[in-house]
């Protein structure tokens, strides 16, 4: 009788796991399409949503600025954008960093060339609150968190409105820099 019950016991056992497993097999491809359409994820503490920070940013800028003319691309970037959405959040994030070189050439902000644009507490100082304002600092550091994101999504995470919003906020971002 000893056997039977130790066979019993690990039939028992081994009935949810293996019926998971099952299911896991069974289903694979549509959980793997769930998980391509994943924009928010979070661990403990940590907690990454793409979306709703890059709509959170976009409200941060004024109305005014809304219907301005996008700066950064062409019929390029939209097929880069339709491509992989996560190069063209990257593309446009060096256009950013390139007005912000420019903002500190011409208004004699120096910058530690191993990171640029890093924007802790000490360029953060450096930069004129008084011109550029409280409004485009806090867009900066928020596209610079949202471009961080993008570097660890994959494209399949994002879309190309993503992309595309993503290339609006920055082009605003830059015409206020440019106009200081």
């Amino acid at each position: 009788m000893g056997v039977l019950e130790f066979i019993l016991g690990m039939t028992n056992s081994l009935v949810w796991p293996i019926t998971l497993v099952i299911c896991v097999i069974l289903m694979r491809s549509d959980i793997s399409s769930l998980l391509r359409k994943i924009r928010r994820l979070r661990h403990k503490d940590t907690e990454l949503d793409f979306g709703r920070e890059l709509d959170e940013a976009m409200l941060s800028v004024s109305s005014e600025e809304a219907s301005s003319p996008s700066l950064i691309g062409d019929d390029n970037y939209s097929e880069l954008a339709r491509l992989s959405p996560r190069g063209a959040i990257i593309e446009s994030w060096l256009h950013v960093e390139k007005a912000l070189r420019s903002y500190a050439d011409r208004h004699g902000v120096e910058i530690d060339e191993r990171k640029p644009f890093r924007l802790g507490r000490g360029f953060m100082q450096s930069l004129d609150y008084e011109r550029l304002g409280k409004g485009i600092i806090e867009t900066l550091r928020k596209l610079r968190v949202l471009r961080n994101e993008a570097v660890h999504l994959k494209d399949s995470d994002l879309g190309y409105e993503d992309a595309e919003k993503y290339r609006q906020l920055s082009s605003r971002v830059i015409e206020s820099i440019d106009n200081i």
